[in-house]
């Protein structure tokens, strides 16, 4: 069974590991939301498994949208 990740953290985290470990990145691997504290990586985490929505208002303070990669 092939082991996936999902990586939290900073730009400099999230890119160094991503780039490590290739294909086996879960959910962000083009990563545009970066986290930097414990309760930001909480929220990220129920937002990404459906259990906490983000409002549509706010989104852009979380996500970078002007990046195609996303």
């Amino acid at each position: 069974m092939m082991k996936k990740y999902l990586v939290l953290g900073s730009c400099r985290v999230v890119n160094t590991i991503a780039y490590e470990i290739g294909k086996n990145v879960l959910l962000n691997r083009n990563d545009l939301w970066f986290t930097h504290y414990i309760q930001e990586h909480i929220q990220k985490i129920k937002h990404l498994f459906g259990r906490q929505s983000l409002p549509e208002a706010q989104k852009e303070l979380f996500v970078r949208y002007e990046q195609n990669a996303h």
